[in-house]
């Protein structure tokens, strides 16, 4: 999307994440990327316990 000319703030407001999390993506090569979003989803997070 960045390639594409479009802005941090309406790529943040169309994927509905943070700018800062946006500049993060941007930063990291692909495969980077691609390894730094599956290792979130694989984490431990405080409020796991509560959900359904």
């Amino acid at each position: 999307m960045a390639k594409q000319g479009i802005s941090v703030t309406d790529i943040a407001k169309q994927l509905k994440i943070s700018r800062i999390t946006v500049y993060k993506y941007l930063e990291k090569a692909f495969e980077e990327a691609f390894e730094w979003v599956n290792s979130l989803s694989s984490r431990k997070k405080k409020l796991n316990s509560y959900k359904d």
